[in-house]
């Protein structure tokens, strides 16, 4: 079932050149600004930052390469997740929901950032309920990459992994810091 759930949501997006709606020329900016010397913040000045070709990858370098290795990486992570509820949990209904919302989502049109948000916090559950301290320092791991990829998605992975981080501490018995809890 989380296989499948996997195979239907795999993160893909086509973003045409020239589709109709808004212009579609920034994602080509985004892409050619990293081959260029031009310097993000000082030539370049977006809601995406240096590794915004994550986000919307064309055929610029190695980008598409790259991009999809991330995409398949933070897949592979999902279904790692998937699997730990999957043999975590004993009650066939919970499972049902988290790959039927997780097939839901996919179906209708969660983006890469929604993607992301969702991977991270999934993690920041699993860490949670199991104890184990991987899922939470690779949510930490993406907390440090996805900033540059685009300033509002990283504003809510860190808030997503500081409110994980804040239910681990309760849950293990530590005050939580004030800053946290607002």
């Amino acid at each position: 079932m989380v296989i499948a759930a996997a195979i239907l949501t795999f993160p893909f997006e086509a973003l045409p050149l020239g589709a109709p709606g808004i212009d579609s020329g920034w994602q080509w900016v985004v892409n050619i600004a990293s081959q260029q010397d031009w310097v993000f913040g000082r030539d370049v000045v977006f809601t995406y930052g240096p590794l915004g070709w994550m986000a919307s990858p064309q055929d610029v370098g190695a980008h598409l390469l790259l991009a999809n290795g991330f995409r398949i990486a933070l897949q592979g992570l999902m279904v790692i997740c998937g699997l730990m509820v999957l043999f975590r949990m004993k009650q066939p209904a919970q499972i049902l929901v988290f790959a039927g919302l997780w097939t839901i989502a996919g179906a209708v049109g969660l983006r890469f950032e929604g993607f992301v948000v969702l991977v991270a916090a999934t993690a920041m559950l699993i860490s949670l309920k199991t104890k184990a301290a991987w899922p939470a320092v690779t949510a930490g791991l993406i907390m440090g990459i996805v900033p540059f990829i685009k300033t509002s998605l990283g504003i809510a992975i860190a808030a997503t992994v500081m409110i994980g981080l804040a239910l681990i501490w309760k849950d293990r018995g530590f005050k939580v810091p004030m800053v946290a809890v607002t």
